[in-house]
């Protein structure tokens, strides 16, 4: 049994999941990186996870079919699931994610936030 949460990272692109593993791994995170769904979900069946994240973008099986199929084989119901994107989410694909189980999305801007209150002063 691992030390820390084990985290099983579902992700296409190398150079995504090598960032994202750098910052699991350096949080103490014991994670385990599969390059498409077919693997991802041969790894669920054959190892026991903490949470599993899914690239929702994955080519074949996207993350949302990744997430439906989780959620709908008993034995693979337990561990916590999560949908990734590095492309900005549309609220229609957050709730299908939250109506599927997934316990939290995130996503990377591709715009910069509005300004608010603590906005630093333009240049």
């Amino acid at each position: 049994m691992p030390s820390h949460p084990s985290i099983l990272y579902v992700e296409d692109d190398g150079a995504v999941a090598e960032m994202y593993a750098l910052g699991f791994r350096r949080a103490g995170f014991d994670l385990t990186v599969a390059g498409n769904w077919p693997d991802g979900l041969n790894l669920l069946r054959a190892e026991s996870f903490d949470l599993v994240i899914l690239d929702i973008m994955l080519p074949g099986p996207s993350g949302m079919d990744a997430l439906e199929v989780i959620r709908s084989d008993p034995a693979l119901r337990e561990p916590k699931a999560a949908v990734l994107s590095t492309s900005e989410l549309t609220p229609e694909v957050h709730a299908r994610a939250g109506a599927r189980g997934s316990v939290g999305g995130h996503h990377q801007r591709r715009t910069p936030p509005p300004p608010g209150p603590r906005a630093p002063p333009p240049w």
